[in-house]
């Protein structure tokens, strides 16, 4: 089970915060969720800020990794920057990534 809560500290800027598990049942909601935000007129600076995550499927890394570089993916936890650090081609930046 995945809770998704969306809060907007500005008219140009989305945070959704996720708790729980994030693996192929409840991925697609956090994808609807993200696309909603990628596609809005005017563009949102969208932040996922993971507050509690009890799993991670490969599908779910595979997500954040592909949308990494669309996101400020915040709290995110050592052992899943490493791996999505892994994934990418370049060493993950620091200012994408916020403790």
């Amino acid at each position: 089970m995945i809770h998704i809560e969306e809060s907007y500290p500005t008219l140009q800027a989305v945070t959704v915060l996720i708790e729980g598990k994030l693996d192929r049942l409840t991925l697609p909601t956090l994808q609807e969720v993200c696309q909603r935000h990628f596609d809005s007129n005017p563009k949102r600076t969208v932040t996922i800020e993971i507050r509690s995550l009890s799993g991670i499927s490969i599908e779910g890394k595979n997500y954040l990794r592909e949308i990494q570089d669309r996101v400020c993916l915040k709290n995110v936890p050592e052992f899943l920057r490493m791996e999505l650090a892994s994934g990418s081609n370049a060493p993950y930046p620091d200012s994408i990534v916020k403790k």
